[in-house]
């Protein structure tokens, strides 16, 4: 019993396996492919005959109705100098053309030169700067025809659009750019654009879409009207919600400003009778900071309102330009001081030796007057030594108040950025 099942089994096997058997399967998938193929190309070849490109579907009638969604593969960077950003899509049509019906149950996914033999929506956006059609390795689009002669038209492209930014609160901004479909030549009378899933489900993005500076919040779509003097024409909008990283700011501009601030106050701690040394580090730190501003403000479109960015820049320099005052200010009150020193030292050394002629004449009185000027000249010279006191003590205020007063703008400032940038 067991031998039976066992040859049983195994003629079983070989009569699976038998290369007769696959060669017949083949030979008859083969003609069946053939004449599928056969039978798609008659039917092509059929439509394109009786096809005119240069008018739409329903000629005369009602509008065709353009159903349009997207797939955004990648959004790369957004340039703040130029005002733009660049993104890469599948942009996708589908529309029914009645003139391409045909018999049959299944689709027809074609390529080659029908894009330039059947008629498609002359579809553009309005606020790009420029954009290019990919084409490697070949050209990267595709037509579906279904029977009922719906067609399915998707292209891969990367287009380059206007985003007009306001930069009042750079480096805390965030950025609305629009990206607009539209019909070159076809009024509402003979287009109408619509999105094809409706607002929320027609716009689809990949996962791993990551910008350098900025984070994708939101994408909004929405349909409107635009009015003209030849007529209304249908508009699908997206609006593209960006959100600025403070850290790049922080890093590359706020801490260096910081330092460079602080360092400015090292000068409160040199001696100011070393003059060389505290001009050099003032001017040093000044010139720091000058050229650190003006690479910031190269960095960003001129606009002729004040920038968040610019409140914390003009700060940190007039507290850098403030250390330089501030010893120019103790320095020309010790240069005065000194010459009025160096005048009462004259005067009494004048008056010192008329003393001593007095003294050998024996005039008594005018020896004590001299000798009482005498007194006066040196209790005069003597309070010049407390010039120093007074001058070291403004040097040690400084050294408080303007870390102290800077401390205290950068809060008031910091919190009034933040709640003006959440207004967005």
């Amino acid at each position: 019993m067991f031998g039976q099942i066992f040859w049983l089994e195994f003629l079983v096997i070989i009569l699976i396996f038998d290369p007769a058997t696959f060669a017949e399967q083949n030979h008859e998938d083969h003609d069946l492919e053939t004449e599928r193929t056969a039978n798609a190309t008659n039917t092509l070849n059929l439509l394109l005959n009786s096809h005119d490109k240069r008018l739409r579907p329903k000629f005369g009638g009602r509008p065709v109705t353009v159903y349009v969604d997207l797939y955004i593969v990648d959004i790369g960077d957004i340039s703040v100098t130029n005002m733009d950003y660049r993104m890469t899509m599948y942009f996708r049509q589908t529309w029914e053309d009645p003139r391409l019906r045909f018999n049959g149950t299944s689709q027809i996914v074609a390529q080659g030169d029908l894009l330039d033999k059947i008629w498609i929506p002359d579809t553009y956006f309005n606020s790009e700067k420029r954009s290019n059609f990919h084409e490697i390795t070949k050209k990267n689009y595709v037509l579906i025809f279904w029977p009922n002669g719906t067609v399915f038209f998707s292209i891969r492209i990367s287009v380059t659009g206007v985003c007009r930014m306001k930069l009042r609160k750079y480096p805390m901004d965030s950025q609305k750019c629009e990206l607009n479909i539209v019909s070159y030549s076809y009024s509402e009378a003979d287009a109408i654009y619509t999105w094809k899933r409706g607002h929320e489900h027609s716009i689809e993005q990949a996962p791993d879409i990551s910008l350098p500076q900025m984070d994708l919040v939101k994408i909004q779509s929405s349909e409107t009207t635009d009015v003209y003097s030849t007529g209304n024409y249908s508009r699908l909008s997206l609006t593209f919600t960006f959100k600025r990283r403070l850290s790049l700011f922080i890093t590359e501009t706020y801490i260096p400003s910081i330092i460079i601030v602080a360092l400015s106050w090292i000068s409160f701690w040199i001696n100011y009778k070393a003059a060389p040394a505290r001009v050099a580090l003032c001017i040093t730190t000044v010139l720091t900071m000058i050229t650190l501003t003006a690479a910031v403000q190269n960095s960003l479109p001129r606009v002729t309102y004040t920038k968040y960015s610019d409140w914390i820049l003009m700060l940190c320099l007039v507290y850098v330009f403030g250390a330089l005052v501030e010893f120019a200010i103790i320095n020309f009150h010790d240069s005065l001081e000194t010459r009025k020193k160096d005048k009462l030292n004259r005067k009494l050394r004048n008056v010192d030796v008329e003393k001593g002629v007095c003294d050998g004449e024996g005039g008594d009185l005018k020896t004590k007057y001299l000798q009482r000027q005498l007194s006066s000249l040196r209790e005069k010279i003597k309070s010049f030594g407390e010039q120093d006191i007074n001058v070291q003590r403004i040097d040690s205020r400084s050294r408080i108040l303007f870390p102290l007063t800077f401390l205290m703008i950068n809060l008031m400032l910091w919190i009034y950025f933040v709640i003006d940038s959440a207004e967005d």
